[in-house]
């Protein structure tokens, strides 16, 4: 259900924090770990971030240690 209250064409990260939660893959995890300027992004990210999907046991090495 999408409340109405919210534009959703903002990114996600602006919308109060009870408000939503994310799933991320291994590959987009990857993209963020790598790019230098997506760090700030990255550590929102992990923050809401509550399902990590198709991820390599040395990407679940990289989360644990970015967490």
């Amino acid at each position: 259900m999408v409340n109405k209250n919210y534009d959703m064409d903002l990114h996600p990260w602006q919308h109060p924090p009870e408000t939503y939660s994310l799933a991320i893959t291994g590959k987009a995890f990857n993209h963020l770990v790598k790019s230098p300027s997506d760090q700030a992004t990255l550590h929102r990210v992990l923050f809401k971030a509550q399902i990590y999907a198709r991820m390599s046991p040395e990407d679940k090495a990289a989360l644990v240690e970015q967490l």
